[in-house]
């Protein structure tokens, strides 16, 4: 694995440091590949001096997987979605209105049953709200165990 390479002081320096850490990393794969590339069994006399495709990929893959980088910000509502699903803030939302319109309909009349329905509806949404996030809590900590 290449080793780290201390902060570069110049521009010159940046590039001196980039190319040749880069460059340890393609040795790196290209000795992988080949690896990969030769057979798994002392049997068998065939031997490969070049690697293909697959091999290729598989010593990337090893050695520099990537990972996608953000320009920019990010949409306000892509950073919501990345936390709460669309189904638990359209749940939020009616819960919110449902408990307003229970709560205004029971302060007009507190022995009226519109108002205690409206409150039963808020009440479900508000369990939705808490079942859909416990489930998507639990898929994200069982994502990142793997």
């Amino acid at each position: 694995m290449p080793r780290r390479i201390s902060p570069p002081a110049s521009q010159d320096n940046l590039e001196a440091c980039l190319d040749e850490y880069l460059n340890r990393i393609k040795e790196c794969i290209r000795q992988r590949a080949t690896e990969l590339t030769e057979p798994s069994f002392p049997g068998n006399a065939q031997s490969h001096s070049s690697f293909g495709l697959q091999e290729l990929t598989q010593a990337i893959d090893e050695f520099a997987p990537g990972v996608p980088v953000q320009i920019g910000r990010e949409k306000w509502h892509n950073v919501l979605f990345q936390y709460f699903p669309p189904f638990t803030i359209l749940c939020f939302l009616l819960a919110i209105i449902f408990g307003y319109l229970g709560f205004s309909a029971w302060s007009k009349d507190p022995n009226h049953s519109v108002g205690s329905g409206f409150l039963d509806i808020a009440k479900i949404f508000a369990g939705a709200i808490v079942g859909s996030t416990s489930a998507t809590a639990i898929s994200n900590l069982s994502r990142k165990k793997r």
